[in-house]
């Protein structure tokens, strides 16, 4: 089993004043539209910058993406409206080393920020990155499994992650977590598949490698999650520890929050329920196995009383329920009884393992703290 902790990407934001650009510097400068598509007035140019030779460089926004693609800098108004231009500036983990297999270290950090820094500095942009307030962490982590990823990737849902659309990020595997106003996430996916998608070569890269990164994808997220008081560069390598903490403790709130009702004793033998149906080989056996693990759950979880429809794998709430709370409970309670049921569905494959088994696995690796 092995393992890689450390950060996956950083973003960077300055008050345009923080940074000195010569006049050879050379952004591409977007220019606003004559017109939007409705037919309404699309916007106006702003001033961007001055550069040191006092012109001013006007237009919608600016953006420089070196040939390498090691990072981007970008220059747009202040989306809060009311100030001057901000200049955002970000790297992914490639940009040490050449592969975003790897996250950076608390020794790479340093190294990676002060190459794109003294890049930028030769591109004509002067800037120094102890004056830039973080505006995005990503803290990744790297898990080898046994088996492939598609075993556990139920788990994933069960727990609450959605599948993602973003077939281009995450090679059509992967989940997320996370709040409608992009906050933060959690993503989980194979590392391996997103790697081939990008058109990453992946031979260093273990078969059944996972992926789980914590996005935190603001300010205030970053100074909460991490215990910082400015989201300053220097802060965050000084307080580096807490990365290791602040990506296990959404792993185990978000990914993991059924678990512990999911796990509760049952008075039923489930155990020889489930291996008559998977000695059987039959799949009406099988089905009826998940029939009578449903009943089991809702008697458990819920009473006879609990107004619910159990149909397939899925649960809903039937009629109305005034209490808010209580409906609340229910929904948790629903949830739970449905991670629940994973733990005891039976897997078929080449070798017979038990739903048990792999969410064991699942846990022990997921929830081990990083060194």
């Amino acid at each position: 089993m092995t393992e890689a902790f450390g950060v996956d990407k950083l973003c960077f934001l300055l008050p345009i004043e923080a940074v000195k650009f010569s006049p050879d510097f050379d952004g591409s400068v977007r220019q606003p539209a004559a017109s939007s598509a409705l037919g309404r007035e699309a916007g106006r140019a702003v001033t961007l910058y001055h550069d040191t030779s006092g012109r001013a460089v006007k237009g919608k926004d600016l953006l420089l993406n070196p040939e390498d693609g090691d990072y981007q800098l970008a220059i747009r108004p202040d989306n809060r409206g009311g100030g001057s231009p901000i200049c955002l500036v970000q790297f992914s983990a490639h940009v040490f080393g050449g592969s975003n297999l790897l996250p950076l270290g608390y020794d790479e950090v340093g190294e990676a920020v002060l190459k794109v820094q003294n890049d930028l500095w030769d591109r004509g942009a002067r800037l120094s990155f102890e004056r830039a307030k973080l505006c995005r962490v990503d803290i990744a982590r790297n898990d080898v499994f046994l088996h492939p990823l598609s075993n556990y990737m139920p788990f994933a849902a069960a727990g609450g992650a959605r599948k993602t659309t973003k077939n281009r990020e995450f090679g059509g595997t992967g989940f997320i977590m996370g709040p409608d106003c992009m906050s933060w996430q959690l993503a989980i996916y194979d590392k391996l598949q997103e790697m081939k998608k990008r058109g990453c070569y992946g031979a260093d890269c273990p078969p059944n490698t996972l992926r789980t990164e914590l996005r935190l994808m603001r300010g205030e997220q970053i100074k909460s999650r991490l215990g910082l008081s400015s989201a300053s560069l220097s802060e965050l390598r000084a307080n580096w520890p807490a990365l290791s903490a602040a990506h296990h403790a959404a792993v185990k709130n978000e990914l993991f929050k059924y678990r512990d009702e999911a796990l509760k004793p049952s008075p039923y033998d489930i155990g020889a329920i489930r291996d008559e149906a998977v000695a059987s080989g039959s799949k009406a056996a099988r089905d009826n196995f998940e029939r009578a693990l449903g009943r089991v759950a809702l008697i458990e979880r819920l009473g006879l009383d609990a107004a619910i429809t159990f149909e397939s794998e899925s649960f809903a709430v039937s009629g109305s329920v005034a209490d808010s709370k209580k409906l609340q409970r229910i929904e948790r309670d629903l949830k739970a009884v449905n991670y629940w049921l994973m733990l005891h569905k039976p897997v078929r494959g080449r070798r017979a393992v038990s739903s048990f088994s792999l969410h064991q696995e699942w846990a022990e690796n997921l929830l081990r703290v990083a060194a």
